[in-house]
């Protein structure tokens, strides 16, 4: 009987002695590493530039003395058109204000580029030219973005007129 019993606990022994091995060994082995590591360059060009900020179009109306807005008015641009001819194109503009009388203006700000009907334009060579009763406060590089201030006392529906040349003329130059 003894000898049934030998047999069994060597295999045990044996299996334990595996386990314990095999444990062991992965325990020993650590994570691998390439012998060599591949240089890898990189470049970019470094430019500097301007982001033009999205324009809102649209006008304030705004008290005179203070150039702060009238509580509750409301302003709105209701229509635009653009005539073009050879190096000229003038702007017509159409506000809509609550607020209008003495001692009121309106601020208008609006980008001529995304008024319908002019083609191909040449913004960087443009100037403004005195024209309408508005007074231009944008300066020609900011163009197409055109700022004007409306005079005081005319209307609910004030309108806009700006003529833009794309060559300077002898005309008066509004541009600053």
């Amino acid at each position: 009987m003894r000898m049934h019993r030998t047999p069994r606990l060597l295999s045990v022994v044996a299996a334990l002695a595996l386990v314990v091995g095999v444990g062991a060994g992965v325990a020993a082995v650590s994570e691998t590493q390439s012998a060599w590591v591949d240089r890898a360059y990189t470049s970019a060009a470094v430019t500097a530039g301007e982001w033009s900020v999205p324009v809102s179009n649209g006008c304030t109306a705004v008290y005179t003395a203070t150039q702060q807005p009238v509580p509750g008015a409301t302003c709105s641009i209701t229509r635009s058109s653009v005539n073009q001819w050879n190096t000229t194109r003038d702007y017509y503009i159409e506000l809509r204000s609550s607020a209008h009388g003495r001692g009121i203006q309106h601020l208008v700000t609006i980008d001529l580029s995304t008024i319908a009907g002019g083609g191909a334009w040449n913004w960087a060579t443009s100037i403004t030219v005195a024209s309408g009763s508005q007074t231009v406060t944008s300066s020609c590089a900011e163009l197409p973005i055109l700022r004007a201030t409306m005079p005081e006392n005319i209307g609910a529906t004030p309108q806009l007129w700006q003529r833009v040349e794309q060559l300077p003329t002898s005309s008066v130059k509004t541009c600053k």
